[in-house]
């Protein structure tokens, strides 16, 4: 379709794209428009649609009709909403709701399916445009201009007309150009240049007030509150000699001010405090067109140190997400939180309407809601009614999971190590029959420690071929310039979200299927390795690496590696060593695998192991890793990877390194033994050392090293 003919902004977005650890609410993407801001989740119209109906209905099997009447589904892992709730203080978060998949039709770019109203909403972010001649103007200046010429020449609705952003021809007196009868107009070009700061915020660029800033001699931090170069800024950026923007001059024809864009990145100025995607899009068009309002959503900012980027720039974004691997809530509890929360909820009701007390108020509200439906099956038939129903006669619920309660304001690591030890207290404790039982199968796994070799037994407690698994994926927050994970101190998440918490009723999140292999190694065998080895000499390495100075960036990750020691290192590095086996064996790449990691030496969270898997979309995701347990193929995975550490073509360097990659956290390990895509790495590559598997004197597996194959 001609660009003249197009005048729909929707475009077909993947689901991941739009919750990863580079997208979502807030993130800038590019299409075939333009370079956009994703509008926070109040924004969403899948989550207005979803939020409409959960407001209407009560009942749970209604309720699932409902949303898939609507092209919508609820995510049923109900152990991650409760962790969101938490997490983010969400009091009144009453559901997950999967992000569906939204096509559009080619040949007139609409949305299929007249699934318009689930639309995700967006406005151009940077929000200056230049014309061919390289004249540059805010985007509601272009606008004004349009809709103000086109009515002088009673032109019937230019509003209309605007999208994709246009600007008209004009001849030598100032007159629109027309032709047969129509008025003659050029694509616009959007600028490409950001200031963002590590509190999360983000604006274009004030070319104008950056120019009066140059000519009054770069006093102050504070651009964005300086007056415009003139009265009516007419501004032109105009190549000169040389490359990239060093080359380029900024020139203003109304007051014939000029300046030169060398050095424009390395200055930091003030940050405004801007928050684009919380612009309320509106109903009325907010998948027809991208607009702008006049002025942005902002707030107070005491950053002085925004820094000016590029919209390609790989600091833009980074996500904080949680996932979880689906567990059904029987597994770990005695007693289920919504089935409690509904018998609280009637018997509100019943004791206004029957006027019962005490035992039999209870009993009738169990009769009551024992007949209601969820996911399809009566109350009284779930596998926790029974425990559930106890709880509330006997007045509250008593959680025999023996999981840890982690109290508010006690650090989110701490709260993910809570979350995970569910996850690996199932997957080494339970009867794999008993973890079978979740009726719709998203998670069956098969015991295959008996396909280990005897000498490789000892090193395992349990091997788990998980043919198949669910793993939900939410985002808790995202920050700008750099990572949360990487360095807290400074940086101030931004939620997704613009509500006040206790609003927030409906959270967006995916689903994925996919397989693995679960290790969990020999709790006391990697206890007596940690306890005997780490005072040896072979191992003042680490103590180098836990106790030697760095800088505030650094800390946070060295403090990581100081907590978690020995387990980490080793753990981690085992888990590294089967993906790029795996690479070897099956063919595929380790960016389709990913590692969960369960490591923990506290008594009430103790776990040692990691789960590697693929989900769908990948390669390997319909059997080629499972293949993998097999008797024949599990011990040679596990002995050629762990052989394959043994050399580097770095060696030397690598395997006597004392901190190497990032932060210098890393041991004997580089990109050419033991690093994988950082897409597969909940670590950022860190925390890796072979020596600690495989040196002959001290590694732990230094026993099965030199075993022929």
């Amino acid at each position: 379709m001609s660009f003249k003919e197009n005048k729909q902004a929707n475009e077909s977005l993947s689901q991941y794209k739009l919750l990863s650890a580079y997208g979502g609410a807030g993130s800038i993407l590019h299409t075939q428009y333009g370079s956009i801001i994703v509008s926070c989740i109040e924004e969403w119209g899948f989550l207005k649609k979803a939020k409409e109906v959960l407001d209407e209905l009560n009942d749970e099997k209604k309720l699932d009709e409902k949303l898939q009447d609507s092209g919508l589904r609820q995510c049923k892992d109900q152990r991650l909403l409760r962790d969101l709730k938490f997490r983010k203080n969400l009091t009144n978060l009453k559901s997950l709701i999967l992000i569906p998949n939204i096509e559009v039709k080619e040949h007139d770019n609409q949305i299929k399916d007249n699934k318009a109203v689930l639309a995700i909403n967006s406005t151009f972010m940077p929000k200056n445009f230049s014309d061919t001649k390289n004249i540059l103007k805010a985007y509601d200046k272009w606008y004004n201009e349009w809709v103000k010429s086109l009515k002088l020449i009673n032109y019937k609705n230019p509003e209309d007309e605007f999208f994709p952003p246009k600007f008209l021809l004009r001849n030598k007196e100032g007159g629109v150009v027309m032709e047969n009868y129509q008025p003659k107009f050029g694509k616009l070009k959007q600028d490409n240049i950001v200031t963002i700061c590590d509190h999360g915020h983000i604006s274009s660029f004030p070319w104008s007030k950056y120019l009066r800033w140059k000519k009054g001699g770069q006093k102050g931090k504070d651009i964005f509150n300086m007056q415009d170069c003139c009265n009516d800024p007419v501004l032109e950026i105009k190549e000169n000699q040389g490359s990239g923007f060093d080359g380029k001059e900024l020139k203003c024809y109304k007051c014939d001010s000029a300046t030169s864009l060398k050095g424009l990145f390395s200055i930091k100025v003030k940050c405004p405090g801007q928050l684009p995607w919380h612009i309320d899009t509106g109903e009325s068009w907010g998948y027809r067109g991208i607009k702008n309002k006049h002025s942005l959503p902002h707030e107070d900012c005491s950053c002085e140190s925004a820094k000016v980027v590029l919209t390609t720039a790989n600091n833009l974004y980074f996500a904080r997400n949680i996932s979880s691997i689906y567990i059904p809530d029987q597994l770990y509890k005695s007693f289920s939180d919504d089935i409690l929360e509904k018998l609280e909820a009637k018997k509100i009701d019943v004791y206004e309407d029957e006027g019962l007390e005490g035992q039999a108020l209870k009993e009738r509200t169990v009769e009551l809601v024992g007949r209601r439906v969820i996911y399809g099956v009566p109350y009284q038939e779930h596998p926790l009614w029974v425990g559930t129903v106890a709880a509330f006669l006997d007045g509250g619920p008593i959680d025999d999971s023996n999981f840890p309660t982690i109290l508010d304001g006690e650090e989110n690591e701490q709260r993910e190590i809570a979350f995970r030890f569910k996850e690996y207290n199932v997957l080494t404790t339970k009867d794999v029959d008993y973890i079978n039982c979740d009726k719709d199968k998203d998670l069956w796994v098969q015991d295959v420690t008996e396909n280990l070799a005897p000498d490789l037994t000892p090193f395992f407690s349990r091997v788990l071929r998980v043919d198949k698994l669910m793993v939900t994926t939410s985002q808790l927050d995202f920050s700008r310039v750099r990572p949360l994970d990487a360095d807290a101190q400074g940086v101030i998440p931004q939620s997704i979200f613009r509500s006040k918490p206790h609003q927030v009723k409906v959270y967006p999140a995916v689903e994925s299927y996919g397989e693995g292999i679960f290790f969990a190694l020999d709790e006391q065998l990697v206890e007596k390795f940690v306890g005997l080895s780490e005072p040896k000499e072979e191992f003042k390495r680490y103590r180098n690496i836990f106790e030697r100075p760095v800088d505030s960036f650094a800390a946070p990750a060295r403090e990581h590696a100081k907590q978690n020691r020995l387990p980490l290192y080793l753990i981690h590095t085992f888990s590294h060593l089967i993906m790029r086996e795996l690479e070897f064996q099956c063919g595929y790449p380790t960016a389709s695998l990913s590692e969960r990691l369960y490591i923990s030496d506290k008594e009430d969270t103790k776990m040692y192991g990691v789960l590697i898997y693929t989900s769908e979309g990948a390669e390997g995701s319909m059997g080629g890793l499972i293949a993998q347990t097999r008797k024949e193929n599990l011990n040679l995975l596990i002995r050629r990877a762990l052989e394959r550490a043994t050399i580097c073509s770095s060696d030397p360097l690598c395997w006597e390194s004392e901190g190497q990659g990032l932060f210098e956290l890393n041991l004997a390990s580089c990109f050419s033994c033991s690093l994988v895509s950082e897409t597969s790495c909940e670590k950022r590559n860190m925390y890796l050392d072979r020596r600690i598997l495989v040196d002959e004197e001290f590694g732990f597996f230094k026993d099965v090293v030199n075993v022929e194959i």
